[in-house]
């Protein structure tokens, strides 16, 4: 990853701690951002935001292809989180969970997420983790 490709990743986590503290499920979605920087993975991942949304990548300036892969987070309340991994097939693996059972699988989506868009080895905030097996709860 170039120098330039980090620097736009931190850029964009930045501008998602504004979105974030207007948000209506602040706490949630700042508690999962203070841990994900905690971690590093902001210099890995872009992150972008839509209504309702997060979405991390490996794009290095946000413009999606239809079939880009992501991990897209949802919050639905103080406990509730739905992820999302979209790969490159257009097929989804879904989650609605708490917060503590989102925040693993979250990471697993990200490892997951680099493993199928990056050449480069898997950075060590990635390495070795892994979440419980979960059911889809929609294919």
């Amino acid at each position: 990853m170039s120098p330039d490709h980090q620097q736009n990743n931190l850029a964009s986590w930045r501008r998602i701690e504004v979105f974030v503290e207007r948000a209506r499920v602040k706490a949630p979605a700042a508690r999962f951002l203070r841990e994900s920087v905690a971690l590093g993975l902001d210099q890995y991942f872009r992150a972008d935001q839509s209504m309702n949304a997060l979405t991390f990548s490996t794009v290095p300036d946000g413009r999606y292809l239809p079939n880009e892969p992501r991990v897209i987070v949802n919050f639905l309340g103080e406990e509730g989180v739905r992820l999302v991994y979209r790969a490159r097939n257009f097929s989804t693996l879904e989650y609605t969970l708490t917060f503590d059972a989102a925040f693993p699988t979250f990471r697993r989506f990200l490892n997951q997420l680099w493993t199928d868009t990056m050449p480069e080895p898997i950075p060590e905030a990635l390495r070795g983790f892994f979440a419980p097996v979960l059911t889809p709860t929609r294919q």
